[in-house]
C-alpha cells in the first residue's frame, strides 16, 4: 500500500494528474498480486502481463464477486474509464476533485481485492 500513500502525497502537492496515475497503478498492483497468489505463482506470469485494469481483473478471477459489489463494481468501472498506462507520461493537468475521487475509489477496490484473496 505504499503506492497509495504516494498518491496521496501527490494530491496533496497538488500533483494531480500523477495522482490519478499512481491510483490506478494501486489497482494494477494488486490485481497482479491476486493472479499470482490465486495460481500460487511467485512471479507474474508473461501471459498476464498487461496494464489493462478489466483484463487483470478477468485474469484474477474476480469479475463475479465484483458484479456482487455494486458499490465497488461502480469504483472500479471509474477506474478503467479513467485511468491508463498512458498517464504517467502527462506531466500535468487535472484537478483536485477528480484526483481525490480517482483516489477514493482505487484505495476502495484495492481493500475489496485484498479482501477477496487473503
Amino acid at each position: 500500500m505504499e503506492r497509495r500513500k504516494d498518491a496521496e502525497a501527490l494530491l496533496n502537492a497538488g500533483r494531480y494528474q500523477a495522482s490519478v496515475y499512481m491510483a490506478g497503478y494501486v489497482v494494477e498492483c494488486i490485481l497482479k498480486a491476486a493472479i499470482c497468489w490465486k495460481r500460487g505463482e511467485l512471479y507474474l506470469p508473461a501471459a498476464d502481463q498487461t496494464h489493462e485494469l478489466a483484463t487483470l481483473l478477468e485474469r484474477a478471477s474476480l469479475r463475479q464477486s465484483l458484479d456482487r459489489e455494486p458499490t465497488r463494481r461502480l469504483e472500479f468501472d471509474t477506474l478503467v474509464r479513467h485511468w491508463h498506462v498512458q498517464a504517467r507520461y502527462k506531466a500535468s493537468g487535472g484537478d483536485a476533485v477528480f484526483a481525490a475521487r480517482i483516489l477514493t475509489a482505487a484505495t476502495s477496490v484495492a481493500a475489496w481485492v485484498r479482501s477477496e484473496i487473503i
